[in-house]
């Protein structure tokens, strides 16, 4: 391909300045006017002297200097505007995308000054299926790997390793590509083994009696499913209430023993996919071993709460199951309507912060390992699909879903695990998959969600107001949580008004001093749902939190 020897010297030869100029006619030829894409290869196969697939696609116009230092692979696309500075030789190899107005110059000068007129190469090559944002440049001698992201408006100076993305001026690696958090292709083993997306399966057939209140009789499990043992500090009891979309959900009720008087109450829920027999239901036990009345609840169309179709989502709904929960227990005999908190766990900690600044009868909210729902279903994680782009082609793809097959389902922990599950899969199937989470009646467990069961989030943002909650707020995180980001960022934002991730800027909080931000030493995303091996929730401080706030 390069015809001088990589990185020496030379003013050129003539057989060289010739082919420039033969490039530099044929390349404003094939800028000049409109060109069919196979017109376009035919005329970058005479620029190149070279065999170009009939896969590549290039829109017009394209800068080369020099022709046959240039050899693309199948797949590749070059968007508009892009300039190939190819002396040194520039290698694009199979489903390489390339964004508008990039520059791939393999060509330099010395430093010195005496020798500035000294040109000198070194070769370019992108390799398969590397991804270069819009008006990224890259220098001589550079080598994007494979899979890689570039981010747009990087300079690239040193290699990029393969499954990386980099960004800046000087391009730095600032994280390993995460292949499997696409949302919308179901592709990517994350979303298939994410704990925390849409509703769970219900194994028990719903009655319903339609009355002047819209009640319904729901089939519940009478013995005890729970995946952890119950308590001997604790009373329980099954319980239901309604919501105000018309609704009834299931739910378990955890009381102090021999305590009297009115007492502060909590409700719990999440995570999302998940039932009350796991996370939840351990939460609320937890928090009724130290004095509070508890309430576990299953979601609207989840578990053995009513709803059809099962496994839908809805912001709306699903921060009205919430209020409806303090409805009820504000009417229990021996609750404090006054000092009423929630738990949102995993999905549902950020429905709890839409709750808490929709409803000031909450006293006080912890959010535990939380997902911003709406974030991720419409920016893809680490808002990695945060473009319209990105989101049209989802919405595309719901379009022809919801014509298809609306009722088709996905989303499900993978089982069996791969050998080279990312340690989140791994996390996620430890909890989920094996005695320790597993539950038939929850989706995550088990076949998973409604494809198009969250296109409701995807369009929403609902933490728009959580930086006008007045009452208390305790963000816990994992350390090492991939999820980590959502708590961050929300917990800024609910404070300052602004955050990374936040498109939007608000006031400052009226009332930062009751906020706090907890990460726990060591805990991943899953550790806080039961504590994992070591233990890593803090329950004597979440009942710290609540007993002073409520």
């Amino acid at each position: 391909m390069n015809d001088k020897p990589t990185g020496k010297d030379y003013v050129g030869s003539d057989d060289l300045y010739a082919d420039v100029q033969r490039t530099m006619r044929l390349v404003a030829e094939m800028n000049t006017g409109y060109h069919t894409e196979a017109e376009v290869r035919d005329c970058l196969r005479e620029i190149t002297r070279s065999e170009v697939p009939d896969t590549v696609r290039v829109f017009p116009p394209l800068n080369i200097n020099y022709g046959p230092g240039v050899r693309f692979g199948n797949d590749c696309f070059l968007n508009f505007g892009c300039t190939l500075l190819a002396i040194g030789g520039i290698t694009i190899e199979d489903d390489v995308f390339i964004g508008p107005h990039c520059v791939l110059a393999t060509e330099y000068h010395p430093e010195d000054p005496a020798k500035r007129h000294t040109l000198l190469t070194k070769p370019i090559v992108v390799k398969r299926n590397a991804w270069l944002g819009a008006d990224v440049k890259v220098l001589a001698g550079v080598t994007i790997g494979e899979n890689a992201i570039v981010a747009a408006g990087s300079v690239v100076t040193k290699d990029v390793p393969d499954n990386m993305v980099v960004a800046g001026s000087p391009a730095k690696v600032i994280r390993e590509i995460r292949k499997e958090l696409s949302i919308i292709t179901m592709k990517k083993l994350i979303i298939l083994a994410v704990a925390a997306l849409i509703l769970a399966a219900c194994n028990n057939k719903q009655e319903t009696k339609n009355n002047e209140n819209m009640k319904q009789e729901l089939n519940l499990t009478k013995e005890w499913d729970k995946v952890f043992p119950l308590s001997d500090k604790v009373n329980h009891r099954k319980v239901t209430f309604e919501t105000q979309y018309g609704l009834t959900l299931a739910a378990d009720l955890y009381t102090p023993k021999d305590v009297d008087g009115k007492l502060p109450a909590i409700a719990v829920s999440g995570p999302f996919g998940a039932v009350k027999e796991q996370s939840s239901g351990l939460y609320a036990m937890k928090m009724a071993e130290r004095g509070f009345v508890a309430l576990a609840f299953d979601p609207s169309y989840t578990g053995e709460s009513s709803g059809e179709p099962r496994r839908t989502a809805s912001p709306d709904i699903n921060t009205e199951d919430f209020m409806a929960a303090v409805d009820f227990l504000s009417q229990l005999e021996n609750v404090d309507p006054e000092r009423i908190g929630i738990i949102g766990i995993c999905g549902w900690g950020g429905i709890a912060l839409n709750a808490a600044a929709a409803d000031p009868r909450i006293k006080a909210t912890v959010a535990s390992t939380m997902y911003d729902m709406t974030r991720i279903s419409g920016n893809g994680y680490y808002d990695s699909d945060n473009n319209e782009e990105a989101r049209h082609a989802a919405r595309e793809a719901m379009g022809k879903q919801r014509l298809a097959d609306p009722m088709a389902m996905a989303g499900g922990v993978i089982d069996p695990l791969p050998e080279d599950a990312p340690q989140i899969v791994k996390d996620y199937h430890a909890y989920y998959k094996t005695p320790r989470g597993y539950h038939v009646r929850s989706g995550n467990s088990n076949d998973g969600w409604r494809v198009i069961g969250t296109q409701a989030y995807a369009n929403a943002r609902f933490l728009y107001y959580i930086n006008e909650i007045r009452s208390a707020v305790l963000v816990m995180h994992g350390e090492k949580a991939h999820s980590r980001y959502f708590g961050e960022a929300a917990y800024h934002y609910m404070v300052d008004g602004k955050a990374e991730g936040y498109n939007f800027i608000g006031k400052p909080n009226p009332n930062p001093d009751n906020k706090q931000l907890l990460i726990i030493p060591g805990a991943t995303h899953c550790d806080l749902y039961d504590g994992g091996e070591a233990g890593y929730i803090p329950w004597d401080t979440l009942a710290a939190f609540f007993g002073k706030n409520l």
